[in-house]
């Protein structure tokens, strides 16, 4: 019987992945362009071990694929450019609420997904660090990643 190889699940667990939903989140209309809209916020790691983000949507609609890995504190910028439909998908009309989901792989390329929601009205005064912890959020754990 052939062993299978062994990938430790708790290894991400010390990646501890916040999304900042303080005065650096914004939703800007590009004045040049009426069609484009920019989303930023900030994701950081205050764990002790490292990940990556993989890609960033929602049900409809790929936002943005990413392959920026996270180390221990580091934290980075993520700007995701919509256009009218893309932000129309986004946005609930009746509550103008936004959720995002992101998935993330480990340094053993397991995925895992995290889900964050907002309201579009609070990103500019809402000054909460929400925090992602990756095996609270979890929804996939896809052991045939690396194909």
């Amino acid at each position: 019987m052939m062993k299978q190889e062994s990938r430790p699940f708790l290894k991400l667990s010390h990646a501890r992945l916040f999304l900042n939903a303080n005065k650096y989140a914004t939703l800007e209309k590009q004045l040049e362009n009426d069609e484009k809209y920019i989303l930023k916020f900030l994701i950081k790691n205050e764990g002790r071990g490292r990940a990556k983000f993989v890609n960033i949507f929602t049900s409809e609609v790929l936002l943005r694929e990413e392959f920026s890995r996270l180390e221990e504190n580091e934290t980075v910028t993520v700007e995701l450019e919509l256009n009218k439909v893309e932000l129309e998908k986004l946005v609930n009309n009746k509550n103008n609420f936004l959720c995002l989901i992101i998935k993330f792989k480990d340094i053993y390329d397991s995925e895992f997904s995290a889900f964050y929601g907002f309201n579009i009205d609070s990103i500019k005064t809402n000054k909460n660090i929400i925090p992602v912890n990756i095996l609270s959020y979890q929804n996939q754990y896809n052991s045939d990643i690396a194909n």
